[in-house]
């Protein structure tokens, strides 16, 4: 993503929707890339 918009690649920023997020929102744009499929349902809930 950085690559493809490097004008925005100082917002652009990855994290763990399992765990405590380190940012402050709101956010413009969360892009989920299967995480259903690589966390457990109680990761997830």
């Amino acid at each position: 993503m950085r690559e493809r918009f490097p004008e925005y690649a100082e917002t652009i920023a990855c994290g763990d929707f399992t765990r405590e997020i380190p940012w402050p929102g709101p956010f413009a744009l969360i892009v989920d890339r299967a995480s259903l499929i690589h966390n457990t349902t109680v990761a997830i809930q």
